[in-house]
């Protein structure tokens, strides 16, 4: 069966897609620009990198952009020749149907604050029913999606726009291995980092295209971007010779840095310590977890935009936790971001661990929990965590949540964030805790029966010397 998004233009069997993305852009004329509903700077960076390159060849490129550019990507100029939407680019249509009575004339009369449409019938008659109505986008030669995995997430533009998404050719360029292929041209690479590396290669294989100083920063933004400045995980040689490459075309890369990554609004700062004096770490099962309310934002006088990518932030700077959780309460529902920089880790399988639902994301997935509090959904979501963790990395099932929390009321010298320190060995406190947060329950290596049924046991010896003995345990020793 035929699906109602394959294209009229058929691109050419005989070429890779590579070349059959080339092609296109040489090609075409008109050209529309669309990205994810939840964008990220990679998209952001390539949409006004293409839309500018398209521009300065002479083409037509409308680029819809589905929210305001963040605060800290505005340097990079050419927001004011992004679209909300179609806008001047679409036509009113009104639908008449004709299974009821066939038309003869029509005809229009323009009044001054009015038009009427006179359809006279030749045979039957028409009535209100019959008419519908729609907007038509009016034509364009391709449309090119950013980092979309489905039509889907282009959000609005794609639900009011259908058929010229069904009319008009696609070239899908996306880098998620979740990609749903629903491009004429679908140029979809995991083996890469970013969507804008790409494109980088794109315009440069297409005759009439070049790359000035201004368009290699926006690129080297996306790249930058999307890799944590080549922190993640997913991070590929290809990233680093691509920001090599646009650093000798001219690229800001000290500039990005500086707007990324240390330029902080009050807010935002306000913000990251509500989240860090939330934060709290289950060593054993490797997680870690904060939320913030509703309360939370007004008492820091901030948005849920100030906590874009904090829960990256955690994770990046948190050693020993394999999955790190951002509890997000805003206006009538819960976001729960959840990432992970483990490599072995089955994002789809997780997702299913927990329920289903949510959206992939690269490094993890976002769930959007209408209608409740994080109070309402935190228990339930960190119980389902627990238990995946626990099958994952064969936890005995006895084995329980193991909080420590990291509050402004402990020392710094008492704890260590990481939980381990850089001999990857538990952090010890110089002074005793107050009270013990858990009892490691036996591990199935640590008792070995033998035939006859009798336990094999070891002792272990603490050196009184070594400077990590803390002094309160050094008192316990026998003189």
């Amino acid at each position: 069966m035929t699906s109602k998004f394959e294209k009229k233009q058929k691109p050419q069997m005989n070429t890779t897609p590579r070349e059959q993305a080339v092609s296109f852009l040489h090609r075409s004329q008109k050209i529309l620009i669309v990205a994810p509903q939840q964008w990220h700077e990679d998209e952001v960076a390539g949409m006004l990198a293409l839309q500018n390159v398209l521009l300065q060849a002479g083409k037509e490129a409308v680029a819809i952009a589905p929210n305001d550019l963040p605060k800290n990507l505005e340097f990079m100029g050419g927001a004011e020749k992004l679209s909300k939407d179609l806008g001047e680019q679409s036509d009113f249509v009104i639908s008449i149907a004709t299974n009821k009575a066939n038309v003869d004339k029509v005809k229009y009369n323009m009044k001054e604050d009015s038009v009427d449409i006179l359809v006279s019938p030749k045979d039957g008659f028409f009535s209100p029913s019959d008419v519908s109505f729609l907007q038509s986008a009016g034509k364009f030669d391709v449309i090119v999606a950013l980092g979309l995995e489905s039509l889907e997430k282009a959000g609005k533009v794609f639900e009011s726009n259908t058929q010229l998404f069904a009319s008009t050719p696609i070239l899908n360029i996306a880098v998620s291995a979740g990609n749903d292929f629903f491009g004429t041209v679908n140029l979809v690479d995991p083996s890469r980092s970013s969507v804008c590396e790409l494109l980088l290669e794109l315009i440069e294989k297409t005759e009439g295209l070049s790359v000035d100083k201004k368009i290699a920063t926006m690129l080297l933004t996306g790249v930058i971007g999307r890799t944590g400045s080549f922190q993640e995980p997913t991070t590929t040689a290809s990233a680093f010779e691509t920001s090599a490459k646009l650093q000798s075309m001219g690229a800001e890369q000290s500039e990005i840095i500086e707007h990324l990554f240390k330029m902080k609004s009050f807010s935002t700062l306000k913000i990251w310590g509500r989240i860090l004096s939330n934060y709290e770490v289950d060593p054993v099962h490797r997680i870690g977890w904060s939320s913030i309310v509703k309360a939370d934002f007004e008492l820091a006088e901030a948005k849920p935009e100030n906590v874009e990518n904090m829960v990256d932030e955690l994770l990046r700077h948190t050693k020993g936790t394999e999955l790190a959780v951002l509890f997000i309460e805003e206006k009538g529902k819960t976001v729960i971001q959840v990432r992970s920089a483990q490599p072995n880790i089955n994002f789809r399988d997780l997702q299913a661990s927990l329920g289903g639902g949510g959206e992939l994301v690269p490094n993890g997935l976002n769930f959007t929990i209408a209608k409740k509090g994080v109070a309402e959904v935190q228990f339930e979501f960190l119980k389902l965590l627990l238990q995946s963790q626990k099958d994952r990395l064969h936890i005995p099932q006895e084995v329980e949540m193991q909080k420590v929390e990291l509050t402004e009321t402990v020392h710094p010298a008492q704890t260590s964030f990481a939980m381990i320190d850089d001999s990857n060995q538990p952090a010890v406190s110089p002074t005793p805790p107050a009270i013990v947060p858990f009892e490691a329950p036996e591990q199935p290596h640590e008792s070995v029966k033998t035939d006859v049924g009798a336990t094999k046991t070891a002792e272990v010896v603490i050196d009184p010397n070594n400077k990590k003995v803390p002094d309160w345990l050094k008192q316990s020793f026998p003189k």
